[in-house]
């Protein structure tokens, strides 16, 4: 098994993401022709046959369609069994799942999934006049029986009855979410992954074992452990409820810590982003809690510390049934020590494979020109049929001369016992300078780093990284991923060798320091030297490391300096003046050293640091683009920065004693980010803005910000202004030059009175946010010169979506009705307000989605809401009296809020007093996922299944199993707490729910229907 060059993805052999598989006769002019189009709006690629079927088979087009479509969804209708054509289709589709993992999701269209498992009903009949045509024996209808049982077993969708287009909304965005789920990049040139997947089929057991089982995949470096958990990975991880890929586990637990391992996986699989962990024993207990009922894939790849098990898969208990864990290492001793049990040891390929591999990599087909044939065969016997050997030479020599190849056969025979180190090399040998110095950065400094970081730092080194990158990517000697840059250990291992002979016995002698024991001895030692071009130092926070600040003065030509976490002895009196990026954590001086005047320095980053100011020879930094002297706690003032014209990004948020912010700063003509937030003594900004690169203005939380600056021209790349808690009175009226706004944020601005009269100039608005803007209320339509709260007779807002306006001493909302946003208002928050009731135009929001009135204590009506919400949050309305579409839904009437997927009416007495008993009748009416929150104490008589503590165990008759479409649930609930659900049928996890009760001042009910299995 191998892989050649990484860049690629599987996905480029799909030329469609979704398959139609569908009876034309019955939904081509509906249903299916609905999902068709709504899968194309959200740009899922989707093949869909517009031609009439005629003929006995499938046609060769079709068969094509299904093997170059990523998923099928097979559209079983009333009639989809009366054609041979569509059963063709489906028995294609079911053996392309069988064969290559093709995705594959039923859905059944006003026909019960038990009349095509048990092939009873029309289905039956259909199928039985086949045989009559074609004998009973036909193995056409044989293959037909097996497709149809095995689409019947399948998780899908049902459609009985109800909404389409909301079914419809449902089913795209679960398949945008699954199609959304990166595919690992394995190989551009798949020699023996299919022959590997299938030997390794066995032992994984997918789908014939429901134990948890934990899988060991060893064998020697380079032998292509990661590439087949990869292929593994992207072939059944849609057949799990959840799966995470933990890349390069060795390198990124030593860069970031098992931590952020830890998050990463629970985030791929819960895909809860604001999940954060302290330290790995807290983690320990959250995945171990999390994830035990969910049946999950996770790989684990290249381990080599038995905690790094310990902390990511300690026991089989931590996760769900038929979960699987696969796990890649050397080592074989670590799987044993863990308790594995079950293993797979990666062998190498064998000289066919080994032949057939080079020769793609070399010559792009299968086999060499015929001058090249023996010189083929004499390069192989040097790769050891090692997979990243052979695809290494292959891309080397791919476009040399017959001359060439015998140079570099040559050069192979001088490596000692067929080193792979220098088998490798010859193709680092091979490269320009440029792109020696890119790949010599990677191996020793940014392995598994963000793609856009490494590209900024080696550009500011004058590498031009866009070329090299792809070379490198082209000869097999790194991979881009999910835009991190990946290189092979064997090969990192080859890039730092070829540092360390530099200098066998000194490393004050070579040009990359990054092993921390050599940079440690380097700068306390004083042994750096002129031939030092670039220093790594990451250290851990709980290690004290002292280094001498004399260390750096015999360092002429360093280019590149990194360092966190380390202290310094004496006083700094010298950096390069070479220097083209300085990033320094914890920089314990208080200002730039006096002789520091790197010209061609590009970035200059100070986090944590003591600096006080820049000093003056920043003046010269006429290269600068990115700066950051984020939490510089001791830093009061930002000086004249015109002399920087070509700074980007200037990142000074957490700087507590900054008070002034110089003119020169409005400016900046190449200024892209501007990050003052949380900058709590901050007075004065630039008196004027005239920032035409400017795109986010962040300065949230400088609370002693009383002036924002005039607007001097039309700032068109603005896109995010954000104020939250300063102390603003007004903005002013130049504000309207934000021409490109789309994110105001004011939250909290508790002085502010108004938003000039200017601001509906901004035709781009998305989101305004003005909660805890106390003082907005106090304005009426006609009130102030200059500040008005929101009145205008201009258009206001056509594009705005999200309105929160949460506790700003609002009793009424005229302001509202002649804002233009009535077709694209989607979230609407006006809690703790003073409203009596709400006019009745809310109704024609057509896209509002999101509603919360919560604390609204005056509040008596909710008026008729429009068909497109989803939530309703009203927690607390304690004179709420009325809200007639929630009192009809109560009658079992037809869907009036058909999109409603949750409601909170916490503490609402008055209204559930006068609606009554049956708002659990509202479930019956309700598309799931839905809940709702209630005062409340009785259980509705029809919730058959009861209990008192903390579990609930029932057996569901089996002449109702095939009918089931869901379930529900209702619980008395009095105290404020966070629930965490988990349903299980036949041992398998059915639905899964988080929920948040707010204090209740009575007993309340809560519903749930998670929906269908």
């Amino acid at each position: 098994m191998a892989s050649s060059s990484s860049s690629s993805s599987s996905a480029a052999r799909w030329n469609f993401d979704v398959f139609l598989s569908f009876r034309g006769e019955d939904t081509r002019e509906g249903f299916t022709g609905f999902l068709y189009e709504a899968l194309t709006r959200y740009g899922i690629v989707t093949f869909m046959d517009e031609q009439l079927r005629k003929g006995e088979s499938i046609s060769a087009e079709l068969i094509g369609a299904i093997e170059q479509s990523r998923a099928s969804i097979v559209v079983f209708s009333e009639n989809y069994a009366s054609s041979g054509w569509c059963l063709d289709e489906l028995a294609k589709i079911m053996e392309w799942r069988e064969a290559m993992g093709h995705q594959v999701r039923p859905l059944f269209y006003r026909i019960d999934p038990s009349e095509v498992r048990h092939q009873s009903g029309k289905t039956g009949e259909y199928l039985r006049k086949f045989e009559e045509k074609f004998g009973v024996d036909s193995e056409r209808i044989r293959g037909w029986r097996i497709a149809l049982n095995g689409l019947a077993n399948m998780s899908g969708w049902h459609f009985k009855q109800g909404v389409e287009s909301r079914f419809i909304q449902r089913i795209v965005e679960e398949v945008s979410s699954k199609l959304n789920r990166p595919t690992m990049s394995v190989a551009t040139n798949p020699v023996g992954i299919d022959d590997l997947i299938e030997s390794i089929s066995p032992v994984l057991s997918i789908g014939l074992n429901e134990e948890v089982l934990m899988i060991g995949i060893y064998g020697i470096g380079g032998i292509g452990k990661s590439t087949i958990a990869k292929a593994i990975y992207n072939k059944y991880a849609d057949d799990f409820e959840g799966s995470s890929f933990l890349a390069n586990v060795k390198d990124m637990s030593g860069q970031q810590g098992l931590v952020q391992v830890q998050e990463t996986l629970l985030f791929e699989i819960l895909g809860n982003a604001s999940l954060k962990l302290f330290n790995a024993d807290q983690g320990i207990s959250v995945i171990s809690h999390r994830l035990r009922y969910k049946r999950v894939l996770v790989v684990i790849d290249d381990i080599d510390h038995l905690d790094q098990l310990r902390k990511l898969a300690g026991n089989k208990e931590w996760f769900g049934r038929g979960s699987r864990i696969i796990i890649t290492t050397r080592d074989r001793h670590l799987l044993d020590a863990h308790g594995v049990e079950h293993f797979y040891e990666m062998k190498e390929l064998n000289y066919l494979q080994s032949y057939r591999l080079f020769c793609l990599n070399a010559f792009r087909e299968p086999n060499p020109p015929k001058m090249f044939k023996e010189l083929t065969s004499r390069i192989l016997d040097y790769a050891k049929n090692l997979p990243l050997a052979v695809i290494v030479l292959g891309s080397f020599l791919c476009g040399r001369t017959v001359k060439e190849w015998e140079s570099a056969i040559a050069r192979l025979k001088s490596v000692p016992n067929r080193e792979y180190n220098e088998i490798l090399k010859i193709s680092y040998d091979g490269l320009d300078d440029f792109d020696k110095a890119i790949f010599l950065d990677i191996a020793c400094f940014f392995n598994a780093v963000s793609l856009d970081y490494v590209v900024k730092i080696l550009d500011a080194c004058k590498f031009f990284p866009d070329i090299g990158i792809r070379v490198l990517v082209d000869k097999s000697l790194i991979n881009v991923e999910n835009n991190k840059l990946w290189m092979h250990d064997l090969l990192q291992e080859m890039g730092r060798e070829v540092v360390r002979k530099e200098s066998p016995n000194n490393p004050g002698e070579r040009s990359r320091l990054w092993f921390p024991e050599d940079v440690i001895d380097v700068l306390t030692e004083n042994l750096g030297t002129s031939k030092v071009e670039a220093i790594k130092l990451v250290l851990p926070e709980t290690e004290e490391v002292y280094l001498n600040a004399k260390a750096f003065k015999r360092m002429k030509r360093l280019r590149l300096l990194i360092i966190h976490n380390a202290y310094v002895s004496g006083d700094l009196d010298y950096l390069s003046n070479n220097l083209r990026w300085v990033e320094w954590e914890a920089y314990p001086f208080s200002s730039l050293p006096p002789n520091f005047h790197p010209q061609k320095l590009v970035g200059l980053y100070l986090y944590n640091s003591r600096i006080k100011h820049l000093g003056e020879g920043y003046k010269i930094f006429k290269d600068l683009r990115h700066m950051s002297l984020e939490r510089s706690e001791r830093l009061t003032e930002v000086p004249d920065l015109s002399t920087l014209p070509n700074l980007e990004s200037l990142i000074l948020m957490n700087c507590s004693s900054l008070v002034e912010l110089h003119d020169s700063v409005g400016f900046l003509d190449k200024l892209v980010t501007l990050n003052l937030e949380f900058c709590y003594h901050l007075k004065k900004l630039p008196r004027i803005l005239k920032l035409k690169s400017l795109r986010s203005l962040l300065l949230t939380r400088c609370r002693s910000l009383e002036k924002f600056p005039e607007v001097l021209e039309d700032m068109e790349s603005l896109q995010e202004l954000r104020l939250t808690k300063t102390s603003l009175k007004e903005l002013p009226q130049s504000t309207a030059s934000l021409v490109g706004l789309e994110v105001l944020c004011v939250s909290g601005c508790k002085k502010l009175k108004g938003l000039p009269d200017g601001i509906y100039k901004l035709k781009r608005i998305k989101q305004l946010l003005l909660q805890n803007c106390l003082q907005l209320g106090q304005f009426s339509e006609n009130d102030g010169e200059n500040c008005v709260p929101l009145i205008s007779a201009e258009p206001k807002f056509p594009m705005l979506q999200s309105l929160k306006l949460r506790n700003c001493n609002l009793s009424n909302l005229n302001f509202f009705r002649n804002l233009d946003c009535i077709s694209t208002l989607e979230e609407l928050q006006l809690s703790r307000n003073n409203f009596v009731e709400l006019p009745s135009w809310i109704g024609r929001l057509s896209n509002l989605r999101k509603l919360d009135l919560s604390y609204c204590s005056q509040l008596k009506e909710i008026p008729n809401l429009p068909p497109s919400i989803e939530s309703i949050t009203a927690t607390d309305c304690e004179l709420l009296e009325s809200f007639p579409q929630l009192s009809g839904m109560t009658q079992c009437s037809e869907k009036l809020l058909p999109s409603l997927k949750n409601v909170d009416f916490t503490n609402c007495h008055k209204l559930a007093e006068n609606i009554g008993n049956g708002i659990a009748n509202v479930l019956m009416n309700q598309e799931p996922p839905f809940s709702l929150t209630w005062p409340g104490h009785e259980i509705p008589e029809w919730f058959k299944y009861r209990t008192r503590v903390g579990f609930l165990y029932f057996q569901i008759p089996e002449h109702v199993y095939d009918k089931l479409v869901g379930f529900t649930l209702c619980a008395v609930v009095k105290e404020a707490f966070a629930l965490e659900l988990s349903f299980l049928m036949n041992g398998e996890v059915a639905a899964t729910c988080t929920e948040h009760f707010f204090p209740m001042t009575s007993h309340h009910l809560w519903l749930l229907y998670p929906g269908a299995r």
